[in-house]
């Protein structure tokens, strides 16, 4: 009965990734039912301003950055690009003045207050030099101050809003690469929606490092949501709303009260405020995953884990406590047959001759072609290709739901997370920054 109950698992989960095929265009099937709607050249000049608002940190590879950076400044569309450092200590200052100044950007800067709760930020207004190739963009790095009441991604975004003159926000997370349409398509879809949001692509540099590869499981699985037109939730990695939908439905205080996550937190608003999440075939983007150790690996998911435990009210603490338990059943009822099925062949003396062990190879290689064919299918529609193994792809999805219910344990059992040098702290939904060490 158990390798029946398997087969059957392993067959539906495979076939909602196939099913998107169907369902989301990227993947070679039908088009979305919302319809593209690309900024024409000559429309650029009179269409609104946007205020791209791009979080910046760390160390970077500067000329993979650089193609990153260059296609945001490309895109077709009047646009205010706001670069959102930490501090002037932060190595990712450095990279963006070598990649504004290799382009003909003026290093010379005015420098305005802006302002701010908690620290005095900067906002430097570059100008533009004479090779200066985009002049529907202007471009400003904003020097927002360490938080220690909210995440750090989400007080670079509030310090910069008193400078977004824009009439629509866009935040981008720093290693999405977005195609020539997508920032025109992600605007002008607002006509339609409330709030407008894609989703990446994640695939392995080495298809041979399994941590990367169940990252990449990881971020298969939520790709499901992002299949149809309205969404349950947006990313925060790519998402625009108008500045007056913003501030009338005050998310900026939503933003202040020790907000943890941008787009949970945005989306729960939606929902309880009646506003319209939409996406379409053309709002997707790609990003490399590199190497990792089992440790980084750990990380990342459990600090993704760690946005259900963060709430506002009750309800938003029902809502993200339902979707934990969900994971973690999820996990515990693959945990169950990984169990029987190790018991099942374990017991049994010729294990070529026994069909359990067919079966089971049989699903974890379905598994893995099904996440590959969509995998596959999407960095096709952005001009990509990837080889990834079937069998391989397979493995990593089942290690890494069966490792769900003990990183969902973690996160519940312990207040604090770690993200990148800094350590975050969990109190009565809110979240608190309590070690920074920048020497590091």
């Amino acid at each position: 009965m158990l390798p029946l109950c398997t087969l059957a698992a392993a067959l539906v989960f495979g076939q909602l990734f196939r099913r998107l095929g169907a369902r989301f265009r990227p993947f070679g099937g039908q088009k979305s039912h919302a319809p593209l709607q690309f900024l024409a050249a000559s429309d650029a000049q009179n269409a609104e301003i946007s205020s791209i608002l791009l979080p910046c940190t760390g160390r970077y590879d500067q000329p993979a950055q650089a193609l990153k950076w260059l296609a945001i400044l490309a895109a077709r569309l009047p646009k205010q690009v706001m670069f959102l450092v930490e501090s002037a200590s932060d190595p990712a200052l450095g990279h963006i003045f070598q990649f504004l100044v290799g382009i003909g950007l003026e290093a010379t800067c005015e420098i305005q207050r802006c302002g701010g709760q908690n620290c005095d930020q900067n906002g430097q207004l570059l100008s533009e030099g004479e090779n200066w190739p985009f002049p529907a963009s202007t471009v400003q790095i904003v020097i927002s101050g360490t938080s220690y009441d909210k995440s750090q991604k989400i007080h670079g975004l509030l310090a910069a809003l008193p400078l977004a003159g824009g009439v629509n926000l866009v935040v981008l997370d720093d290693d999405v690469l977005v195609q020539a349409q997508l920032l025109p398509n992600l605007v002008n879809s607002l006509k339609q929606s409330d709030i407008t949001t894609g989703y990446s692509v994640e695939y392995p540099i080495n298809n041979r490092n399994y941590w990367s590869l169940m990252i990449c499981a990881y971020r298969a699985i939520n790709l499901i949501s992002f299949s149809g037109p309205q969404p349950p939730f947006l990313w925060g990695g790519m998402f625009a709303i108008t500045r007056a939908k913003f501030d009338e439905f005050e998310v900026e205080k939503l933003y202040q009260d020790h907000c943890y996550s941008e787009d949970m937190s945005l989306s729960f608003l939606a929902r309880q405020r009646g506003l319209s999440i939409g996406t379409n075939s053309g709002l997707l983007a790609s990003n490399q995953v590199a190497d990792v150790s089992f440790m980084q690996y750990a990380n990342y998911t459990k600090r993704q884990l760690y946005v259900l435990t963060m709430y506002t009210n009750k309800a938003h603490f029902i809502q993200n406590t339902l979707m934990l338990m969900g994971i973690a059943l999820g996990g515990l009822f693959v945990n169950c047959i990984l169990g029987f099925a190790v018991f099942q062949v374990c017991s049994v003396e010729l294990l070529y001759q026994h069909y359990y062990m067919v079966i089971y190879i049989v699903c974890i290689f379905w598994v893995g072609k099904s996440v590959n064919v969509a995998i596959s299918g999407c960095l096709a529609q952005l001009g990509q290709s990837v080889e990834l193994g079937d069998f391989r792809m397979g493995l990593a999805m089942v290690a890494h739901l069966a490792l769900l219910p003990v990183f969902v344990l973690q996160v519940v059992c312990t207040r604090r997370i770690q993200w990148g040098r800094s350590i975050f702290e969990r109190r009565d939904g809110r979240v608190f920054r309590v070690f920074k060490d920048l020497s590091e």
